[in-house]
């Protein structure tokens, strides 16, 4: 339990930094005007639909990638795995 919390712990850190820089922005646009206010809640709405899907997308991508580099190397071991039988048959 003590490993999980000290590997936690870095983490829930950061979350509570992360709410906390959003409370003051929120704040700070209704210190303004309630339309500055709903303009800062849609701008922040399109901001995390395009950074989830831009993130995702480059997810998937890193996936992909890491896939073909595992494949091609599999394939390169197999072949120096056959040249190493077939030199050794010589």
């Amino acid at each position: 339990m003590k490993r999980i919390l000290s590997l936690a712990t870095p983490l829930i850190i950061s979350q509570l930094i992360a709410m906390a820089l959003v409370l003051t922005d929120v704040w700070m646009m209704a210190q303004l005007s309630v339309s500055d206010l709903a303009g800062g809640g849609l701008g922040a709405s399109v901001y995390t639909f395009v950074f989830l899907v831009a993130g995702s997308t480059v997810g998937c991508v890193a996936n992909l990638i890491a896939i073909a580099y595992g494949q091609s190397v599999a394939r390169l071991n197999m072949v120096k795995n056959k040249c190493d039988s077939r030199l050794k048959a010589l």
